[in-house]
């Protein structure tokens, strides 16, 4: 009998029926303490009133629940309520591939990419010894953005009785109950192995044997092994012929022999490993997409094929200038397809949410950006190859890094400092302080780096030497972003973002002309031999350029039209080489936030309820609201969350970019930045029934607000060009007073709940730590944190600061304040997963309750796709169709 809905299952409130089978009930719930959906498998009482029975599958599945794949189904735990016992699992939306299938054949452009995913997660399931044992389209759901999701991995061993050895097919838990179900049992019948079939030993390729049976469904959409009843449908399985005239005449023999392989009835024949139909299927289809961790093992033979392009289109490129206007044929320009495969995270390895890459000008590389034990690296990974090095020169990297024209070099940010860097990393020279934290770098020809600082761009030429202007901020150029330096080094492109969709600007190198407006877009960028590339909405776009006379010809014509920020968080979107290869940013499917609260042992508590993704929360000064910045779009708004009656509103309105809210020290006013105006000016609104918004001071370049004084006389905003503190008197003259203003970075201040201190990050010592100073300032200073800190919050008393630590750990501080200043050693609280860069100057990924307990995190989306990039060699062949 089915479960109500509203009935519990210990914290899981029941939602309704999903499905129901061999394996149990399946239902839709809701997880009352996360406040998310899961679905429930609620075990059928022969395994559940089996105490053997049941420590069997306990144990079976925490073996499962240690799988930990973006198209494997995850395991949350087991829920135990009186004689109910019931699996925990990720809820998946979208239809399973047996309805797909229902309705006809799969096209084969859409078939192997579903397919290489169901092997690359039989690949991971297989490398940890687990093996599904009952793989159908059934099993295999399909999301609405074209990522699988197998479930019910390795249930059907986990459901056997103890001493079982799945040797008996009768043992499958969906032949074993509800045998009346023809039509249940027909559908796991005709997926079983040979050996499966007569009883035998099961081991990895009874799993390979299933893929081949849905991958011959999928591409026929017809039943492969069928019967009247369970005993016609396995003695089909032992008998019947494959008919392979089935099969689409378009299929590749690749395809065909990979089938042949995987349907072999003697296992000894069959294929070994299902990494190799991942392999397989990567050569096969006419756009090859196959999804590859960057430490993947290096088995994959068409990555010879990116090594060949690469090669081929790289002779004009390595003959220097002249690749501009050759017309000589190169691999790019004869082939006519486009190859893509993805890199996702690997163990070990997390890839920056939202990536950071950069692709090398010789296209054989990629660089990314990513986090070992909580600490960022730049890794390179080999295309060719599939090999993935860490750069050990990198650690603690900030911001973006560029290549050297020749690809034999990298310029990354370390906090205040640029540094170049060897590719072998074998020689790290310092370039500048003043790191390119906002904006991207981009290395010219003859040698230069570009960079935007105090409003400028600017060139620097060599370690030490002075930088000059290139351009100054103006009124049709307020904002500089992503410049990009042309091959012929004497002109470079560079993006302005005053308004949401930006301009793209031609400017001379040498300053001799003023910047002249192209096109409509942002990130702009050039790839050989004569395309402007540059993203406007949500499409990623391309012109024929001349990169020469520096002339648009013609409409642009859409590489991509899946392009989005998620949630405004920066970056670049793409990254092209000079020989046909581009790497493009996936972004995770949810736009939701999970804003989260946690106690002092990191013990997850209530989730707000959002439908949008928002970041930086601001607790009001009574603790009842949150003032956070949400999304709609790339567009940025203020919202509040009011805690007790867990409701949210919107509280402006302009379609420009609205952030940072904080404050004032009455809690009826919020002061915001925004660039309706251009620049990130300061303006203010009241919470008393005010409907428009007031400009309050008029700032120079991009001045987030950082923090209101408790007394009201100051405001601080964070200089984005220089990085410096700076003070205004709020409601008077407008006239800047430093707060903190040297040759380092410092970020993220805030003032002591009574106005006397000031906390804020530094990385003076050569890493960014927590200081403390005396409001007025004196000229003292203390350093509160040891071992490398960001984003400083003070309790509501406060006797205690917090922050967090280069890996992630939030930390606090006991403070003494009644005679002069003193603080404790730092003691840590618990591990966070908290979402985005840290230290990001003005974007606290946390926030904190009155008396400390409490702390409200931004945390990723557990239910959305991993990071991603995809990588496609010879990409103007997307352009041909």
């Amino acid at each position: 009998m089915a479960l109500p809905p509203s009935s519990r299952i210990g914290a899981y409130e029941i939602l309704g029926l999903l499905g129901e089978g061999g394996m149990g009930q399946v239902y839709r719930a809701t997880d009352t303490n996360l406040k998310r959906q899961v679905a429930l498998k609620v075990l059928p009482d022969s395994v559940a009133g089996d105490a053997e029975r049941l420590a069997r599958f306990q144990r079976e599945a925490e073996v499962l629940a240690a799988l930990n794949h973006p198209h494997i189904a995850a395991i949350y735990g087991l829920e135990r309520s009186g004689s109910t016992t019931a699996l925990v699992m990720e809820l998946v939306e979208g239809e399973d591939l047996s309805e797909r299938i229902a309705r006809g054949a799969i096209a084969l452009d859409d078939a192997l990419p579903l397919a290489r995913q169901i092997a690359e997660a039989l690949e991971a399931a297989h490398g940890q010894g687990i093996i599904h044992r009952d793989l159908k389209p059934a099993n295999i759901k399909v999301r609405t953005d074209g990522t699988v999701k197998v479930l019910d991995f390795g249930l059907a061993k986990a459901m056997d009785p103890p001493g079982s050895s799945t040797a008996n097919a009768m043992n499958s838990p969906t032949l074993s109950i509800h045998a009346t179900q023809a039509g249940m049992i027909l559908g796991t019948a005709a997926y079983m192995s040979p050996e499966q079939a007569r009883g035998a030993i099961v081991d990895k390729r009874a799993d390979i044997w299933a893929f081949g049976v849905v991958l011959y469904e999928m591409l026929t959409g017809q039943r492969l092994f069928d019967g009247e009843t369970v005993s016609d449908t396995l003695a089909s399985v032992l008998k019947t012929d494959v008919d392979w005239s089935r099969l689409p005449n378009e299929t590749p023999a690749s395809v065909r022999r990979l089938l042949r392989h995987c349907l072999a009835r003697d296992r000894k024949q069959r294929l070994q490993d299902i990494g190799d139909a991942r392999l397989e299927l990567s050569e096969g289809g006419a756009h090859d997409v196959v999804a590859l961790s960057p430490s993947a093992p290096v088995r994959t033979p068409w990555l010879r094929l990116v090594a060949t392009f690469v090669a081929g289109a790289a002779v004009t490129f390595a003959g220097g200038a002249a690749w501009m206007t050759s017309s000589a044929p190169t691999a790019a320009q004869d082939s006519d397809r486009a190859y893509t495969f993805l890199i996702t995270p690997a163990d070990g390895v997390a890839l920056e949410d939202p990536p950071n890459f950069a692709v090398s000008p010789n296209g054989r590389s990629i660089l990314l950006r990513g986090f070992d034990q909580g600490i960022a690296y730049w890794y390179v990974k080999d295309l060719a190859t599939g090999t993935l090095r860490r750069l050990s020169s990198t650690q603690g990297a900030t911001g973006w890094a560029a290549w050297s024209p020749d690809s034999d070099w990298i310029v990354f940010a370390r906090q205040s400092t640029l540094h170049k860097l060897a590719i072998d990393d074998t020689r790290l020279e310092a370039m500048s302080n003043r790191g390119a934290a906002f904006g991207g770098v981009s290395w010219s020809p003859s040698g230069e780096l570009l960079r935007v600082t105090d409003g400028r761009l600017i060139a620097i030429r060599a370690p030490g030497a002075p930088a000059h202007t290139v351009i100054e901020a103006s009124e049709t150029l307020r904002l500089l972003q992503w410049p990009w330096a042309l091959p012929d080094g004497k002109q470079l492109l560079i993006g302005e973002a005053s308004d949401p969709t930006g301009d793209i600007f031609i400017a001379k190198l040498d300053g001799s002309e003023p910047p002249r407006a192209l096109e409509k877009g942002s990130q702009p960028a050039f790839a050989a031999p004569n395309w402007l590339l540059a993203v406007r909405g949500q499409q990623l776009l391309a012109w024929q350029f001349d990169p020469v006379g520096a002339v648009v010809e013609g409409p642009p014509k859409v590489i991509s039209s899946g392009i989005r920020t998620r949630g405004g968080l920066g970056g670049r979107l793409f990254s092209a080489s000079q020989t046909g290869v581009l790497a493009v940013r996936n972004d995770a499917a949810s736009e939701v936030t999970q804003l989260t609260w946690f106690d002092r042992r990191g013990t997850e508590g209530a989730q707000l309820k959002l439908t949008r993704h928002c970041r930086n929360p601001e607790l009001s000064r009574d603790y009842r609201r949150v003032a956070m910045e949400c999304y709609e779009g790339a567009t940025r708004d203020i919202w509040l969350y009011d805690l007790a009656r867990d409701a949210v509103s919107r509280f402006t309105t302009d379609p420009a970019d609205d952030s940072d809210p904080v404050w004032s020290p009455d809690g009826r006013t919020l002061v915001f930045s925004s660039n309706r105006k251009g620049a990130a000016d300061v303006f203010r609104k009241s919470l008393g029934g005010a409907t428009s918004e007031e400009l309050m001071m008029e700032t120079p370049g991009s001045t987030p607000v950082m923090a209101w004084s408790p007394d009201g006389k100051s405001i601080v905003v964070l200089e984005g060009g220089t990085q410096d503190l700076i003070g205004y008197e709020a409601g008077a003259s407008l006239t800047p007073t430093p707060i903190v203003a040297d040759a380092f970075t410092s970020l993220e201040l805030q003032f002591s709940p009574d106005g006397r201190f000031i906390s804020y990050s530094s990385d003076e010592s050569g890493r960014a730590e927590i200081y403390v100073q005396p409001w007025p300032q004196t000229g003292e200073k203390w350093q509160v944190s040891t071992d490398g800190a960001t984003d400083g919050r003070w309790r509501a008393d406060g006797r205690e600061l917090f922050f967090l630590s280069p890996t992630r750990e939030l930390m606090a501080v006991s403070i003494d304040a009644a005679k002069g200043f003193r603080a404790g050693t730092p003691i840590r609280l618990f591990q966070t997963a908290v979402a985005g860069p840290l230290g990001s100057g003005h974007r606290f990924p946390y926030a904190v309750s009155a008396d400390g307990q409490r702390f409200l995190i931004y945390v990723n989306d557990r239910n959305a796709p991993p990071p991603s990039i995809s990588v496609i060699v010879n990409w103007p062949a997307l352009l041909k169709k």
